[in-house]
């Protein structure tokens, strides 16, 4: 598989999980992601830094939300928004126009046309202000 693959899985996951569920029911049965797969590290960066920084990243997109309070937001963009974030922050090697246009693509697929606006502003949006402190 390949990191495009390992994000769509992540944000399923984290979904998932939001809703409820352990994310891993996701993983095994509806997406197969083989545990072997050279990317399954890459996902585990994504899925436990949603997990371990959700309160954070909410702020985060709450900070850049002009129009909507965190719990207005769909459940699938919050989603993409969160695996998008942990990955602008925990990878590096990604360039962050990268990130930002496969949250948007991932939103194509799972939201609506206006949340695809709004998952480029508000990563957009954070990508200025990290640039602007020093946190390229």
């Amino acid at each position: 598989m390949s990191r495009h693959a390992a994000r769509r899985a992540a944000v399923q996951m984290v979904y998932e999980w939001m809703l409820g569920g352990d994310g891993e029911t996701t993983l095994t049965d509806l997406i197969e992601f083989p545990q072997d797969d050279p990317d399954i590290g890459y996902l585990d960066i994504l899925v436990t830094g949603v997990r371990a920084r959700k309160a954070e990243l909410e702020q985060a997109i709450a900070q850049r939300s002009e129009s909507w309070t965190v719990d207005r937001i769909p459940n699938v963009v919050k989603a993409i928004l969160y695996v998008a974030l942990v990955e602008l922050d925990a990878c590096p090697d990604v360039p962050d126009s990268v990130a930002i246009n496969e949250a948007v693509d991932m939103a194509h697929l799972y939201a609506e046309e206006s949340d695809a606006r709004f998952i480029n502003g508000v990563l957009g949006n954070y990508v200025r202000a990290q640039v602007s402190q020093g946190h390229e």
